[in-house]
């Protein structure tokens, strides 16, 4: 083994072992048709359903719907218009984070699991009549102007840190139903 080689291995396993790793070209993936399924890979462009290393976006009035189990670095429902994801089945796990943005989003969670890093309404609906959510965090209306709405109708919904109102947005937390649970409750915070 040569000494380029040899530095080249070195590197690697120094990341190995340190817990850091460098995420291969990440790749933003927009979703297509009006309506239909995640999992098809002709429904996102570029071709190919998202990865972990994947950004998701869906908008402009459209709906995917999660049936079977799902992961993504990230992704984002409204962007340059409304996006809609129903999940009725599986998991969907989302690294670094659902958000629902400007100008709105929705989520239903009608069955399955959605699980990550955290969920975000800066302005939308969360919908849950059924399913498991667990994030470690929940942030609704999350800036000054945001709105953020979350409904929980069945279901369960477990978070380690929870913002209703956080920097000055405005928001809502309805609950008729289901186990809900967190560690830490922050309301009205600026």
């Amino acid at each position: 083994m040569g000494v380029r080689s040899l530095g080249v291995f070195a590197c690697v396993l120094a990341l190995a072992f340190s817990g850091h790793w460098v995420y291969a070209a990440d790749t933003s993936k927009y979703w297509q048709p009006t309506a239909g399924t995640w999992s098809v890979d002709a429904n996102w462009d570029p071709y190919g359903t998202p990865t972990s290393r994947d950004y998701a976006y869906i908008d402009n009035d459209k709906t995917a719907t999660i049936a079977s189990s799902v992961e993504t670095r990230r992704t984002r429902l409204g962007f340059s218009g409304t996006g809609t994801v129903i999940q009725t089945g599986g998991t969907h796990y989302v690294d670094e984070g659902l958000s629902l943005r400007w100008p709105g989003g929705t989520y239903e969670l009608r069955g399955g699991q959605l699980s990550g890093s955290g969920t975000t309404l800066d302005r939308g609906t969360f919908t849950q009549s059924g399913g498991t959510h667990s994030v470690r965090y929940l942030s609704l209306g999350d800036q000054t102007s945001s709105t953020g709405t979350y409904e929980l109708q069945d279901g369960q919904l477990s978070v380690e840190w929870e913002y209703v109102g956080r920097y000055g947005g405005v928001s809502s937390f309805v609950q008729s139903g289901g186990p809900h649970s967190e560690e830490y409750l922050a309301l009205c915070r600026t």
